[in-house]
């Protein structure tokens, strides 16, 4: 385990923290880091100095490196201290809401978020934003889609989608697989037939209300811990964010069963 005050040496100061990713990247003289930080000499000596004091930097004429231990520690806690700064911007949703839908590869990635909006959508208008999100998914290539529920009128929108020549992929979960076989058996062998969409379902347990993902951004919709839907939603649009979205999307297709009728 790191040292307390080793931790706090870093945690404690985001100059420190800064210093560390940079000199992570390669050595670096006083000066060079002073106007990559932006900061005054002043400033930046004594938090030098107390990364030198912890053996986490060495410092050779005018030229500061990363020890062995500052970069062992470095490659550790600087990713924990990211996944920190992630949840803290929005802690209170969520910390209420349920994350367990995310393999454990995935959840260690869950930084890459970035920055993210938070809608709230009031129950007399979830159809009126639905359909805005559905009229901007347009112009995607590609429309994947992991679900537990669906509109009433989800044919419709299909079509919709496939009439522009978008490729879509539905994951259901098993409950809703066997309601849609129950009350829309119909609407479904239409739209198995549409020539580029296909639907899977996953056996597994399933505690997610949506995930849609498009090439511009993805879309979640969470269950609180308490298992309900509040109508909170998460739009992510950042590079890496759709890198961990397509990988959620993966993970969920490869451990899923394609249907092929209804």
């Amino acid at each position: 385990m790191v040292k307390k005050d080793i931790l706090n040496s870093i945690c404690s100061s985001e100059v420190r923290k800064n210093i560390l990713l940079l000199l992570n990247d390669g050595p670096a003289d006083r000066e060079a880091i002073r106007n990559n930080l932006d900061v005054t000499i002043q400033t930046l000596v004594p938090h030098m100095n107390t990364l030198e004091d912890n053996y986490l930097v060495i410092k050779t004429e005018d030229i500061y490196t990363l020890t062995s231990m500052g970069r062992a520690i470095v490659n550790e806690v600087i990713p924990l201290l990211d996944m920190i700064d992630f949840f803290e911007k929005d802690i209170e949703y969520w910390g209420t809401h349920d994350l367990d839908f995310i393999p454990p590869h995935l959840v260690k990635r869950i930084n890459e978020f970035g920055s993210c909006a938070r809608i709230e959508v009031p129950l007399s208008k979830v159809y009126e934003a639905e359909d805005i999100f559905i009229e901007q998914a347009k112009d995607t290539k590609l429309y994947s889609f992991i679900t537990s529920f669906v509109f009433p009128n989800f044919k419709e929108i299909l079509i919709d989608l496939a009439a522009n020549d978008t490729d879509i992929l539905i994951i259901i979960s098993n409950e809703l697989y066997q309601k849609i076989l129950s009350d829309f058996k119909e609407d479904l062998e239409y739209i198995l037939q549409l020539p580029k969409l296909k639907i899977y379902v996953y056996n597994q347990n399933f505690k997610i209300m949506s995930f849609t993902l498009t090439d511009h951004n993805f879309l979640l919709r969470l269950l609180t811990l308490e298992g309900d839907y509040d109508h909170k939603r998460v739009i992510c649009a950042s590079d890496q964010a759709l890198k961990w979205g397509n990988d959620l999307f993966e993970y969920y297709l490869n451990n899923s069963i394609e249907i092929t009728q209804a």
